[in-house]
């Protein structure tokens, strides 16, 4: 009954410690509150897409490895028979597609993604089954439309009933959406391929027969056989399959990936706001112990033993703890219901279902842990008070030992204000270093972050970095423009004086044949028909192929199969197997940071369909820089009708920083984050350090200062840190940011970048922070009006 008195008194104590704070436990709970918001998000992120995604992929029978084959190039029925005889194999389909080299256009805009055409005799049966979300209910499209998935739709802000427009072999073509559906391989935007469905046998009337590839969709008994039965196949055959290959890897990469980033750099700033908080709630604790020297002394007197003490302070930040992660937990619930809808629908759930008992007793449990250790730490100096002692004393020992004191007559030249600031500053350095490092924080990452986003948003500015040619004009044929017309028409535009080169470039796939370490694999190839030297081309290492047998690749395909320029490296191009001589190394993002770069003479060589290829895009490089503007209003004039006409910077901007839109949006969630933290942060250590000298600021009021004047004390001390940090970390973020994103974006392929400096916003970002920071500092000195000094006498 004692004990069970006593930790009925603990409890009170606790409370009445919260509510002795109540600002500073206030802004803890809204701290620790952001924390449990983003570590909710960020495990909902984790834990919420893999299983979904697992599970439609199965309900739908998804393939677990697709190859898309000429019948005309590759020998059909022998392929699909080695599979079949494969025990690993547990279903394997064959239907008819076609890939296009032109986006098709919708509602007047030409699609950015590549697309493919597939057959569907019943959504209901078979390998990748479908499942209609809006529209026709049918089992298959009805002969004038098409269907298509519904996230890839909404990415592109396609709706029900709208007109696609296919060019195929020079042939306009026209379809309705007639349903958005449930696509199990290709309904994510991220693949970067609409996947069109028609009915049975439509294909054949689209296009000639000699046009209609197969894809061979394959299930089998153990998901993670596939890379085994096609290197079992490819062994039979002596080479790759000519054709390419889609894994199961790749589609759920496509699914989830952009969610799991999301998620742990989510995680990753729950963290450190969270030791931010940990930060606060030390130096807040400290605080208490130093204003409740006297009554812990009291309480020791009378039967409270020093654990008993700790718990006091323990459990008043536990409970700030549980409550504010309550919170947070259902604030982080519903952003993640709402965020994820879209990705639960694209998988054919009617709701998002998210584990809110496991992310809840994950958030609630590295909070309180966290919480609770810190606190311990901050409250073990109780042990050696001496009850006796605290009681005679009546007052902390050492909370006038400041050490580094300095002399107001030093800086007698000084403003009076700005001198006590500095006083304040040299006086109590443990605590204004803190504060330096958690402002330079938010400075660094500020500026980091917007050097970051701006580098990403103008990729056309730094176009070699990406590995692209320094086109001054780009022109992307429309869906009704055949191959003959467009290299007519850029021999057109060579003639003018103004031009210095016109390149087409050509997206085209070769095999790279297995190896001891790895399975063969596809990969993107950039093909070019002029001097990679004239179109700007650039590499890490080496040069640039000038001969058919020359070859140059990127830098994850040289770290992936260690090879380096002088080397060999064999590759199949329809099926013929060829070694050319690695003359460089470039670095590139796209296809995962794995292609290489070809001259269009050797492809055309060894691939005589290549001759019908329409370009992707087509560069112009103008001689005087100061012409460009008027050669792009000429062309623009000419070819308007056949093309889409944009500048470099504007092709490689609109075609590439889409894609990095979302690590865009999470570089502002860093920002604001920092920003609030630190500001919080500032408020709260002003809160402790008027509380803990309030005795100092009663003699300042007692000497005729007035509220402002103190105030003025505390403004020009943190502004004295912030301009402090400022001038340090500005620097250090000039000089690491190039290293850094260089090393974030390796996973892309990406080894260098360019220093990225935006001024402007920079400025204005830092101008706001301070205007910030001194509301920061007004509201939390309101306090200072409280100060009574007949009191302080009295004490």
């Amino acid at each position: 009954m004692i004990w069970g008195g006593k930790m009925r008194a603990v409890l009170k104590i606790a409370i009445n410690n919260i509510k002795k704070k109540k600002l500073q436990s206030i802004l803890s709970l809204l701290i620790i509150m952001t924390a449990a918001v983003l570590f909710s998000i960020s495990l909902n992120l984790l834990f919420s897409v893999n299983k979904p995604f697992g599970e439609m992929h199965k309900n739908l029978n998804a393939f677990d490895n697709k190859i898309n084959i000429n019948p005309n190039i590759e020998n059909l029925n022998k392929i699909v028979n080695l599979f079949k005889n494969d025990s690993r194999v547990k279903e394997i389909q064959v239907d008819n597609c076609y890939s296009g080299d032109d986006s098709p256009k919708i509602n007047g805009v030409q699609l950015k993604e590549n697309y493919m055409i597939a057959e569907k005799a019943n959504k209901n049966i078979g390998i990748d089954r479908l499942i209609t979300l809006e529209g026709d209910k049918g089992k298959s499209p009805k002969p004038n439309e098409v269907w298509l998935a519904k996230d890839v739709a909404d990415n592109d802000n396609i709706k029900l009933n709208d007109t696609v427009y296919f060019n195929i072999n020079g042939k306009r073509i026209s379809r309705k959406i007639g349903a958005l559906i449930v696509d199990p391989s290709y309904g994510s935007s991220y693949m970067g391929i609409c996947r069109f469905w028609v009915g049975k046998g439509e294909l054949s009337k689209m296009l000639p027969k000699r046009d209609i590839n197969k894809s061979i969709e394959i299930t089998f008994k153990k998901c993670g056989d596939g890379t085994d039965v096609n290197l079992s196949i490819e062994n039979k055959l002596g080479r790759p399959i000519i054709g390419t290959c889609v894994k199961y890897s790749l589609i759920k990469l496509a699914y989830t990936e952009a969610f799991n980033i999301m998620g742990a750099i989510l995680g990753v700033i729950a963290g450190f706001i969270l030791i931010f908080t940990l930060i606060i709630i030390m130096i807040t604790i400290t605080s208490l112990i130093f204003n409740d020297y006297k009554n812990i002394g009291i309480e020791s007197s009378i039967g409270f033993t020093k654990l008993q003490i700790i718990i006091n302070y323990m459990l008043s930040f536990f409970m700030l703890a549980i409550v504010s992660s309550i919170i947070g937990i259902l604030i982080g619930n519903a952003f993640s219901n709402v965020y994820m809808q879209r990705f639960y629908s694209s998988l054919g759930f009617a709701k998002v279902t998210l584990p809110l008992f496991k992310t809840s007793i994950i958030t609630i449990s590295i909070i309180s842990i966290f919480i609770l250790v810190s606190s311990f730490i901050a409250s073990i100096s109780i042990i050696k008070i001496s009850p006796v002692k605290a009681i005679r004393d009546g007052a902390s020992p050492v909370k006038d030992k400041r050490k580094n004191t300095i002399s107001l007559m030093t800086m007698k030249g000084l403003n009076l204000d700005f001198s006590l600031a500095i006083k304040d500053l040299l006086n109590n350095v443990k605590q204004n270093l803190l504060l330096f490092i958690l402002i330079g924080a938010a400075v660094y990452m500020t500026a980091f972050c917007i050097n970051t986003r701006y580098a990403l948003k103008n990729v056309g500015k730094n176009a070699a970095y990406w590995g692209f040619e320094k086109s001054d004009i780009s022109l992307t044929a429309k869906n009704n423009v055949t191959r003959s017309k467009i290299l007519k028409d850029m021999n057109d535009i060579k003639r003018d004086t103004k031009a210095a080169e016109v390149a087409n470039f050509y997206a085209y796939y070769v095999s790279i044949p297995k190896t001891d370490e790895f399975p063969s694999s596809n990969t993107m190839t950039f093909v070019y028909d002029s001097d990679f030297d004239s179109i700007g081309l650039e590499n890490v290492t080496g040069k640039n192929p000038r001969q058919d047998d020359e070859i140059s690749i990127s830098t994850k395909l040289s770290s992936k199969y260690k090879k380096d320029v002088g080397d060999y490296f064999t590759i199949y191009i329809n099926g013929n197997k060829k070694s050319f001589l690695i003359t460089g190394i470039y670095q590139n993002s796209f296809n995962a940071g794995e292609n290489i770069r070809l001259k269009d003479s050797i492809v055309s060589k060894l691939d005589a369909s290549f001759k019908d290829k329409v370009p992707a895009q087509s560069s112009i490089i103008i001689k005087d820089k100061a012409n460009t503007s008027k050669m792009f209003n000429k062309i623009k004039d000419k070819y308007n009708n056949n093309y889409y006409i944009e500048t470099g910077n504007q092709y490689l901007s609109n075609h590439i920083s889409g894609s990095l839109a979302p690590i865009s949006g999470i570089l502002m969630v860093i920002i604001i984050s920092f920003v609030i933290v630190a500001v919080f942060c500032i408020f709260n250590f002003n809160l402790i350090n008027i509380y803990a000298y309030k005795k100092t600021l009663g003699i300042y009021k007692s000497l005729g200062f007035t509220n402002n004047e103190i105030v003025k004390i505390y403004a020009y001390k943190v502004l004295l840190i912030t301009i402090s940090s400022i001038i340090l970390f500005l620097p250090i973020e000039k000089v690491t940011q190039s290293p850094v994103i260089s090393t974030i974006l390796s996973i892309m392929g990406i080894r260098k970048m360019p220093l990225s400096m935006c001024s402007l916003q920079i400025a204005a970002s830092l101008i706001v922070f301070i205007i910030l920071i001194c509301i920061s500092v007004i509201i939390s000195c309101r306090t200072i009006s409280n100060i009574n000094t007949r009191d302080l006498v009295n004490e």
